[in-house]
């Protein structure tokens, strides 16, 4: 049964619903915030109350009302998406940041007028609806850090919703209209957008007769310059386009005279791709900025990191390990806690035939529901601009909604193929570069697993394969090393990132399909003679005298190797100056934490 008051409330929302649908166009559900959580059921949902409840998100949007009344009553908590693109875009202004930003642009390509504005849930934060032409499609992008445009494959969320801090987007001013973006702000952000060829340019008139060759070259002229403010080009273009097209040509000092008064028009009003912003140190200081969230607990930051061992070392075997942990929200190496989320898994180097072997060898049971979001992949396109790989990524991150990590294994897989003349370091960051910038862009991990070269290195950083371009682009670095010959279950992984204080090294063996902690790699270094005391420790105390004969140390070896065995917890030394081994660690607890 429905109470009153909540069957008043469901109706005022699909009103509500309605209405935007009428005003903005097509809207979809969001999940929801109830006491403070997004209704997705992710306790450390990256984006809660912002993301899609319908499969398909934006996809789904619909102005029908029939769907609309149905969404809001099967989904009563749900937030408003409202799809960006066609005829609408959407401003977004992150805050004072964004506020700084626009007005900046707005300096170079006009003040924006007043139009239809929600006030986002971000204290100071905005979304600006404005409508454009329908044949001119504009890519959802960052402007500059702090502002976005949203436009074609995405949404916003809408007036009336919940944030996650508890406000509400609000409408600030129902009497506005929305109004159509200025032509200089279209072409600004337009640039790096696919959109449709006008067929109207002068560029693509065939033959200009005598009483419409100055206009048309004029035409012609503004139309360079709006793009590329550069006279010289300018000038060569329209003499060109006049020897060709003008019937008859127009005089040389005729052209030059239109050329200069097109580019006068426009000096004012070039185009520029991104205005730089500029903070000062105490701006910096003083900013309100999340704390990181970390992948893995002291070890993954967000960010591009490189996993590197040789082959056949276990590097997948830790990958799959990461991913399960991922979304289950489990301990990684049953120590380290990391932040759950869904996982976008590029297992290029295998089969499906492989993935469910080794999955089964790890003991993970197909009905354990957060495995769905796993998501793998086993062919990808390269990350290049003919195959635009890293374009394809984005998107599934946006149809996944709470993806945090994504995996690929291996980078050669997805590299693109050389071109130019450019240094192994040049080429090497490069390779990089797109998913770098989809990490920032994200603020989300992306793990690339990677060889290592032959030659024996005294820094495991220099193993990296290839030029020390890849290990510069990245913002962590994981070295996966096997004891022997690669035959042993124990290894060594090192990590070593900018947002690491210092390298993490740590001593693991592999068992069961899972990478298992064993200590940290100093308590389990290899040192001969730390093993020759730890030989002749027992859990019975030793005098230090009866250690010194039995190891056959020197005296002063023996004593700073007890000392730095006591201080890393191997041993233990009692009021009366005898000696003991430490007892091993208990981890079994921590091995039942994937309970399969």
């Amino acid at each position: 049964m429905t109470l009153p008051q909540a069957e008043d409330n469901l109706n005022k929302k699909i009103r509500s619903w309605k209405e935007i649908a009428k005003t903005v166009g097509a809207i979809y559900p969001n999940h929801g915030i109830v006491n403070g959580k997004c209704t997705c059921g992710d306790s450390n949902c990256p984006k809660p109350g912002k993301h899609p409840w319908t499969p398909h998100g934006y996809k789904d949007a619909t102005t029908d009302d029939a769907k609309i009344s149905a969404w809001v009553k099967q989904k009563p908590h749900a937030n408003l998406g409202i799809a960006t693109g066609g005829e609408i875009c959407v401003l977004d202004v992150d805050g004072p940041e964004g506020e700084s930003e626009l007005r900046q642009l707005e300096q170079h390509h006009g003040v924006l007028p007043t139009t239809w504005e929600v006030q986002t849930g971000r204290p100071g934060g905005r979304h600006l609806y404005f409508t454009k032409p329908p044949g001119l499609a504009l890519k959802s992008r960052t402007i500059v850090p702090n502002l976005d445009i949203k436009a074609e494959g995405g949404g916003v969320v809408g007036p009336g919703s919940i944030h996650a801090s508890g406000r509400l987007y609000t409408v600030l001013d129902e009497s506005r209209d929305m109004v159509e973006l200025p032509e200089a702000w279209l072409e600004f952000l337009s640039q790096g957008s696919e959109h449709k060829t006008n067929t109207d340019s002068p560029l693509n008139t065939d033959k200009v007769r005598e009483s419409n060759r100055n206009n048309t070259v004029y035409g012609v002229a503004l139309a360079i310059w709006k793009t590329l403010a550069v006279k010289e080009v300018v000038h060569a273009a329209a003499h060109a386009f006049n020897q060709s097209k003008c019937e008859p040509p127009l005089s040389a000092d005729e052209v030059a005279r239109t050329v200069e008064s097109a580019c006068k028009k426009r000096t004012s009003s070039v185009m520029l791709p991104q205005i730089p912003v500029t903070l000062t140190a105490s701006e910096v200081l003083g900013m309100d900025l999340p704390l990181t969230k970390w992948l893995v607990n002291g070890i993954i930051p967000p960010g591009v990191g490189l996993l590197v061992g040789k082959p056949k070392f276990g590097k997948s075997w830790l990958a799959l390990n990461l991913a399960v942990a991922v979304v289950l929200g489990k301990f990684l190496f049953g120590r380290f806690a990391v932040t759950q989320g869904s996982v976008l898994y590029l297992a290029l180097e295998d089969n499906h035939r492989r993935l469910q072997e080794r999955l089964r060898d790890m003991g993970v049971s197909d009905d354990e529901p957060f495995l769905t979001k796993i998501h793998f992949a086993i062919w990808w396109p390269t990350f290049d601009d003919v195959h635009h790989g890293a374009e394809y990524v984005d998107k599934y991150i946006d149809d996944i909604g709470d993806c945090i990590l994504v995996i690929i294994d291996l980078l050669e897989n997805v590299r693109p193929g050389k071109k130019g003349n450019k240094s192994d370091y040049e080429l090497a960051y490069q390779d990089l570069n797109a998913i770098k910038r989809l990490a920032q862009n994200r603020n989300i991990t992306f793990l690339v697993l990677h060889h290592t070269n032959k030659a024996q290195t005294e820094n495991p950083m220099d193993a990296v394969l290839g030029s020390t371009g890849l290990t510069g682009a990245t913002d962590f670095t994981m070295i996966l090393q096997r004891d022997g010959d690669g035959s042993s279950p124990n290894g060594t992984l090192i990590v070593r990132g900018r947002d690491l204080k210092e390298d993490f090294k740590a001593r693991l063996t592999l068992a069961d399909g899972w990478w298992r902690w064993l200590g940290t790699a100093d308590q389990m270094r290899q040192n001969e003679n730390d093993n020759k005391v730890l030989a002749v420790l027992t859990s019975e105390p030793r005098s230090f005298t009866a250690i010194e004969k039995e190891s056959g140390l020197k005296k002063g070896t023996c004593s700073g190797v007890l000392g730095r065995l006591v201080k890393d917890g191997l041993a233990i030394r009692g009021n009366n100056g005898k000696y003991r081994r430490a007892p091993e660690p208990d981890h079994a607890e921590d091995q039942d934490e994937f309970p399969f």
